[in-house]
């Protein structure tokens, strides 16, 4: 297992605790305090000394658990600085050494990484076996098999393009459609001298990466902790609205949409769950 891989475990583990409400209370709003305290309890209840390597890096190498639970409690939460940084903005790229202390933290196995990692198999998944061919079964069977399995892709990638084609066709703006309106979550595209239904609603110049890719996140409560730094919002009337892109507010261009923090996701989060 490479590095790359193991941080993008990690963290695929730590977004499916975020998902399922299942991190402990410190993990989800996270403070440099916050994360001292954990690990203090983490020492106290699960300490392994095979976890030696990522608490020595943290904390300095010590002889016993003993020895490690005091320079933890004699710790400055100043120490945390990087690691709850990282948590609360996922656009900074994590150290190994933070990786692995998010991974002691949340009790993730397995820990901490070296290269003789392997990566775990998918549970339900047997594990690969390597068969013995003869001759015959490679001219024979994998013969018959390497033409079922290029028909199989030949009508999968004419589905495919029979299916992008047909959508283009029917969302495709006409030639006089240039302009376009804001309907609910998305924009639609209109003739610049004609009105939507809802003559309230503001016509402006078609902009075909708006078209195609701004829209109103309908369901916030699918964001997780990924969606950090890849969402944007704005406070609209005490509520927050989610957008899949920057730019101006749709209905409020006055407004400017803010990329996502942890600190307005986990607000979110904690007033969904009273």
């Amino acid at each position: 297992m490479t590095e790359r891989e193991y941080k993008k475990l990690v963290l695929g583990e730590f977004d499916r605790r975020w998902s399922a409400h299942t991190l402990p209370p410190e993990l989800i709003a996270t403070t440099r305090k916050s994360l001292k305290e954990l690990s203090i309890e983490a020492c106290a209840q699960r300490f392994d000394m095979k976890d030696e390597p990522l608490l020595g890096s943290f904390f300095g190498t010590k002889e016993n658990r003993a020895a490690y639970q005091i320079a933890i409690q004699n710790s400055k939460a100043e120490e945390f600085r990087t690691l709850n940084n990282f948590l609360n903005d996922r656009t900074i790229e994590p150290s190994l050494k933070n990786i692995n202390m998010l991974a002691w933290l949340m009790d993730f196995r397995p820990r901490p990484f070296h290269p003789d990692l392997k990566m775990p198999t998918p549970a339900g998944e047997p594990e690969r076996v390597d068969l013995v061919q003869t001759e015959d079964d490679v001219i024979n069977g994998d013969t018959e098999k390497g033409k079922t399995n290029k028909r199989i892709m030949l009508y999968a990638l004419l589905l495919v393009g029979f299916i992008i084609a047909g959508y283009f066709l029917i969302n495709r703006p006409s030639g006089d459609e240039k302009c376009m309106y804001w309907n609910a979550d998305h924009y639609e595209p209109i003739s610049c001298n004609k009105k939507p239904t809802d003559t309230t609603l503001t016509v402006i110049a078609l902009d075909k990466a708006k078209l195609q890719y701004f829209k109103k996140i309908t369901r916030p409560d699918t964001l997780t902790a990924a969606s950090i730094g890849k969402v944007w919002y704005a406070k609209i009337n005490g509520e927050v609205e989610y957008y899949t892109s920057d730019g101006q507010h749709p209905l409020y261009p006055e407004r400017r949409l803010l990329k996502l923090t942890a600190t307005i996701l986990n607000n979110h989060y904690n007033s969904r769950i009273k």
